[in-house]
């Protein structure tokens, strides 16, 4: 896998996804006791006009975006978590 397609399956298995997956467990949130908070979000999202819920998941939409950048450019190397003047990250795919 190269560099392209590893983004490409990111990009698809956790971008493109995301938009429905968020705006389910916003609404309904998982599990079998769902914390306070998020019932409370989920009764506030519910309240909204469609308008607004759109809104809100494309923020939700590109925080995670920015995230995944983040991700993507400390492996990279573009952006330091310390000083690796010993070392380097590297991520391997191997068969």
């Amino acid at each position: 896998m190269d560099q392209t397609a590893f983004v490409d399956a990111l990009r698809a298995l956790v971008l493109d996804k995301l938009s429905s997956d968020l705006a389910d467990n916003w609404q309904n949130p998982p599990g079998r006791f769902p914390s306070g908070d998020r019932l409370a979000r989920a009764e506030w999202l519910k309240q909204l006009s469609d308008a607004d819920r759109s809104y809100v998941e494309a923020f939700g939409s590109e925080a995670a975006r920015f995230a995944l950048f983040g991700v993507l450019a400390i492996l990279d190397g573009a952006r330091k978590i310390e000083d690796l003047s010993e070392g380097h990250l590297e991520l391997r795919h191997i068969q």
